[in-house]
């Protein structure tokens, strides 16, 4: 079965947007680029094999990666799949080894962890929390895209609040 064209240029397009990182001077880059960012909202976020596959039918999630501010990847299938693209697939900067260190770059500050469930998710959070990050929002990416639209809206509207309770404490 060949897939539809408008599905293999979504793929493309999410695998030109994944960041390849090469070496330890490029992850000091990265690094360098998110203590840079810390005043902005983030959003990191992995592309595996079964990413790219679920991408491909649900145009939602892969429009989510692409505003992705950074995209990495994640696991020896992207891995396969960039190299018979002819492309360098780098090294491999999955999530349980680069989460903690981008929460130790944000200890003090609050983040949002999305994507899991419980009760990893609760995990997740303690463990962020241990590292000194103020878990602000975690939210179970299994759940309906109604459900995480309506907790996406929520937490924005919260981090609005609290930036206009910051601004007009400062004065």
């Amino acid at each position: 079965m060949l897939l539809p064209q408008e599905t293999i240029f979504r793929s493309l397009k999410i695998i030109r947007h994944t960041q390849i990182i090469r070496d330890v001077e490029h992850i000091a880059e990265l690094v360098a680029r998110l203590t840079e960012r810390q005043k902005q909202i983030t959003i990191i976020s992995w592309v595996n094999a079964h990413t790219l596959t679920v991408a491909q039918k649900d145009s939602d999630l892969a429009i989510s990666l692409l505003r992705s501010t950074i995209l990495l990847r994640d696991g020896v299938g992207i891995s396969v799949l960039f190299r018979l693209l002819g492309r360098d697939a780098g090294i491999n900067l999955n999530g349980t080894d680069w989460i903690p260190r981008i929460l130790r770059l944000h200890a003090g500050k609050q983040v949002a962890l999305l994507g899991s469930r419980e009760p990893y998710l609760s995990k997740a959070a303690e463990a962020a929390e241990k590292l000194g990050c103020r878990v602000a929002l975690r939210m179970d990416g299994f759940k309906s895209r109604k459900y995480i639209r309506a907790s996406w809206l929520q937490m924005m509207l919260m981090w609005s609040f609290w930036a206009w309770v910051c601004l007009n404490n400062t004065r």
